[in-house]
């Protein structure tokens, strides 16, 4: 999904209950969005991919020109998993960047997983009551246990009974 708001003086989206899957592109491989306001719930990105070898490019979530309008993004209740770049670079598998350093950006109850890292850009970036393979600093409530899928295999990405996922979010206002 791609959005460029830059034409628009104050411009926002909703990007809600989505499946995004199985996309090629060059840089932003699942959601692109730029200079918008944006609020992105309750989706699943799985095996989106990317084939550049740059540096800051995302398979999951890419936001850009946040710091010139002073937008908002709001993360909430999404699944990214098993996101991945082709080429070598230095952040690959990026799952969440935020390529301007906004201060407005609030993400929380968020799966994280199946990617070589799961990297956040700029790592100050607050994540809070997420599950983050491999762990992160920034925030409350994270966990980096595996979320336990019903069947990540053949993509459901349900918890199992007994995951340390389920219940584990805080209630975001949606």
């Amino acid at each position: 999904i791609y959005c460029n708001g830059s034409i628009f003086e104050k411009y926002s989206i909703n990007i809600s209950h989505n499946t995004i899957r199985h996309n090629k592109t060059g840089s932003a491989g699942g959601i692109y969005l730029y200079m918008m306001d944006a609020t992105v719930t309750n989706n699943l990105l799985w095996k989106n991919r990317i084939t550049s070898s740059g540096t800051y490019v995302s398979s999951g979530i890419s936001l850009g020109g946040y710091t010139f309008k002073k937008h908002f993004a709001r993360i909430y209740n999404n699944t990214l998993v098993f996101n991945y770049r082709e080429l070598g670079g230095d952040y690959s598998f990026l799952s969440v960047l935020f390529g301007d350093g906004s201060e407005d950006i609030s993400i929380a109850n968020c799966i994280f997983w199946g990617q070589e890292s799961n990297l956040i850009y700029p790592q100050s970036t607050i994540v809070n009551y997420s599950c983050i393979q491999g762990g992160y600093s920034s925030g409350t409530g994270n966990i980096s246990e595996n979320p336990n899928f019903v069947d990540a295999a053949n993509g459901n990405f349900n918890l199992l009974q007994g995951s340390l996922g389920i219940d584990a979010g805080i209630d975001v206002g949606l």
